[in-house]
């Protein structure tokens, strides 16, 4: 009886530990839906017939800060990418240092390509 319940225990715990951990993102779940700026910027993307906003969104990490990088030209006569931070503000990175080039294009948000 003593293994039963202990192989029960065990059981149970490891059932525990297996639990999905959510990210928090800007302090969110879903960014692409819960942060409205972002949010309106995909839905710009899902109905725009121009190109200007055709491409992904990714998260990245910029000086330990959560930010997104939009690969679009978004209107803005050929500038082709434009960085974010939570609110929604824009981030002006400084191409000289190299900081463009760190985007590591891993975790996409949003794609329409």
């Amino acid at each position: 009886m003593k293994k039963i319940i202990f192989i029960t225990l065990v059981i149970f715990i490891a059932l525990q530990s297996c639990k999905k951990e959510t990210t928090n993102i800007c302090g969110v779940k879903d960014p692409a839906t819960e942060l409205p700026w972002l949010a309106k910027i995909i839905t710009l993307a899902e109905t725009d017939t121009t190109g200007n906003y055709y491409g992904t969104i990714y998260l990245e990490s910029y000086n330990g800060e959560n930010v997104f990088w939009a690969d679009m030209m978004m209107g803005s006569g050929g500038l082709y990418g434009h960085w974010f931070n939570c609110d929604g503000s824009r981030v002006v990175m400084d191409e000289a240092e190299g900081d463009i080039a760190r985007a590591t294009k891993k975790n996409i948000i949003y794609t329409n390509e």
